[in-house]
């Protein structure tokens, strides 16, 4: 009778299923002791007296209620990880996949990701990341950004989130597409300032440049107030290098620009004028922004100098 009791008791206690809110205790105070986040193999170690699937089944809910957030590593292993009290509380109501999918979203910042990368960072098959997406995006969670040049491509990224400057269509976009009308002034007034630098160096000391710097030029445009937006040095740089490709202006290399400058812009030759009063700016040697270094003799001379020679010609 003393066996058969101890046989019936074991039946009986091994018929018990643990209790959904033990588990859930015991996966909380877990996720405290480790709080860089519990592994599958924490898991089996600290809770290898429970089934796992009972223990899946209660992570599942305590993600949901947004008591555990889900992470994933850069070699795709899980981690979960109590969340902060304060954490936004926007979170709640989503399953598991659908905050997988935020917290990787979060993680690419503002560059955002397509849903082939987050495909691939998951694992999770491509329809259900298209479905957790759809859902975030419609909850507001999450929104579409299309890069400039790429229409049909789609890039998700947070709400909340002001893209990076890569993926917008920049300073010479509007909404309807390139400004044309806007780069033509910004070439027109480019244009004007180097036409002034080489009137200034025609008529004054041999040491004044007609060349300049990114920065200068750059100084000049926001002092014009042709621009309702500050135009950044690449900006400046992009329309001078338009400027130059269609020989408007010419560069050449610069031992006195800035720091942000690696060469300096002047008027072509092409543009300058043939006669009159403006006719000293033909001098090559007026402008030349090595002419205090150039001597008989020296490294940089007069002797084979290309520009003078070609003045000299007729053909400058």
């Amino acid at each position: 009778k003393f066996i058969v009791l101890i046989i019936k008791l074991k039946m009986s206690t091994a018929t018990v299923k643990p209790d959904p809110d033990d588990i859930q205790t015991r996966l909380l105070n877990l996720a405290g002791q480790l709080p860089a986040g519990i592994n599958q193999a924490a898991l089996r170690s600290h809770l290898s007296d429970l089934p796992m699937d009972r223990i899946i089944q209660c992570i599942n809910q305590l993600t949901q209620s947004g008591k555990l957030e889900v992470l994933q590593t850069a070699n795709r292993e899980l981690l979960w990880r109590l969340r902060d009290a304060s954490a936004d509380r926007r979170l709640d109501g989503l399953d598991t996949k659908e905050v997988m999918v935020y917290e990787q979203l979060r993680a690419f910042g503002n560059k955002g990701a397509s849903a082939q990368q987050l495909q691939s960072r998951s694992a999770m098959p491509q329809r259900e990341i298209g479905k957790c997406l759809n859902s975030l995006e419609a909850k507001k969670l999450v929104k579409i950004v299309r890069p400039v040049g790429h229409a049909k491509k789609k890039i998700f990224m947070l709400f909340e989130l002001e893209p990076d400057a890569s993926l917008q269509a920049g300073t010479f976009f509007s909404g309807e597409g390139f400004d044309q009308e806007f780069v033509d002034v910004l070439c027109q007034q480019c244009t004007l300032y180097l036409r002034r630098k080489a009137e200034a160096a025609a008529t004054s000391a041999a040491t004044t440049s007609a060349s300049a710097t990114l920065e200068e030029v750059q100084q000049f445009i926001g002092q014009s107030r042709v621009s309702t937006v500050a135009l950044s040095l690449d900006d400046i740089r992009r329309v001078l290098r338009a400027l130059t490709l269609e020989g408007v202006v010419e560069t050449r290399p610069g031992p006195y620009a800035g720091a942000g400058s690696s060469c300096l812009y002047r008027l072509a030759r092409s543009q300058l004028p043939t006669s009159g009063d403006f006719g000293a700016v033909r001098v090559p040697c007026v402008s030349c922004p090595v002419a205090p270094d150039c001597r008989i003799g020296g490294e940089i001379s007069p002797i084979g100098c290309v520009y003078l020679t070609d003045w000299a010609k007729g053909q400058f």
